[in-house]
């Protein structure tokens, strides 16, 4: 074997060596992409799943502070519903307080994954919905009237809305 023959055969060795290795690098490159954007797409679901989560824990929350100044009201006090009414405030009031903090967590990750205007809108929303917990407790307590818990009720769901609009642009980009 002369030294053009071992050169020829090393070479060859050496090219099929170094596009096995370039082939691995762009499939696992790819691999790496696919990975970024399934997680991306997780963490705008999972902010979906929690706004929902939140929205009903809250929900009940309202319907339990307006159900309270119903009974309070009453002419004939019956002191046994109130307390258990209230009882259903409190509760709710903590799994509503629950739900808000799985959302309001998910914040963080949304400015790490680049959904900027989502975080954005994530903190309007959350902004306005502790805005709108002192109307509902004023108008549990009968220091509001109801028009304004209408009326917040309304601006609370232009911020759902929003969040809404601005994830399913983000799952758009993906």
């Amino acid at each position: 074997m002369t030294f053009l023959e071992v050169l020829d055969d090393a070479v060859k060795i050496g090219l099929g060596g170094l596009t096995g290795w370039l082939i691995a690098k762009g499939t696992r490159s790819h691999e790496f992409e696919k990975e970024r954007r399934r997680r991306k797409q997780d963490c705008l679901e999972r902010v979906v799943e929690d706004l929902d989560e939140q929205q009903s824990a809250f929900g009940d929350w309202c319907v339990n502070c307006l159900t309270y100044r119903k009974i309070t009201e009453q002419k004939e006090k019956n002191p046994a519903m109130e307390q258990q009414s209230l009882k259903l405030v409190n509760h709710s009031n903590e799994n509503s307080e629950l739900a808000r903090t799985k959302l309001i967590r998910s914040h963080s990750k949304l400015i790490v994954f680049g959904f900027h205007e989502c975080a954005a809108a994530l903190l309007a929303y959350n902004s306005k919905l502790l805005t709108f917990r002192v109307v509902v407790t004023a108008v549990r307590q009968s220091q509001k009237e109801m028009a304004e818990y209408s009326s917040g009720r309304d601006e609370l769901r232009k911020c759902v809305d929003n969040i809404r609009a601005t994830v399913t642009k983000a799952f758009e980009i993906l």
